[in-house]
């Protein structure tokens, strides 16, 4: 499966090593896994800036990518150590992967939630 991250976030939230960390390992670690001859690319968005923000998600069928975003509150990644911000990620991200019932892909996400939860535990961030 193929799954990218981009983000939109204020430098002084202090996550660039997060997105550093997704972007660089992700693609690796998901792109071997089948979860239906139907499933999509995941274009996850990760949005932490001091505003409100509404969460986007939309299929666009002619590439066959779910995109979609995770809002990590500011005001509250601020005030984290570096250790707290990798689980309260993990935890938005795991979170947010329910958007994939929305749609009729062939597989559920408890499926890809498993994997999810394998991969942050190999790169540390939960355990």
């Amino acid at each position: 499966m193929l799954i990218e991250v981009s983000a939109d976030y204020f430098a002084d939230a202090n996550i660039d090593f997060i997105v550093n960390e997704l972007q660089s390992s992700i693609v690796d670690y998901f792109e071997p896994k089948q979860y239906s001859s139907r499933q999509p690319a995941l274009f996850i968005v990760i949005i932490c800036e001091p505003k409100d923000h509404n969460v986007r998600k939309r299929y666009l069928k002619k590439d066959n990518t779910l995109y979609f975003d995770v809002i990590l509150d500011y005001n509250i990644i601020k005030r984290m150590n570096k250790s707290q911000k990798c689980k309260y990620t993990s935890d938005s991200i795991i979170d947010s992967l329910r958007y994939i019932d929305e749609y009729d892909f062939g597989f559920k996400s408890k499926s890809i939630v498993e994997d999810f939860i394998e991969y942050f535990i190999s790169i540390k961030w939960i355990e």
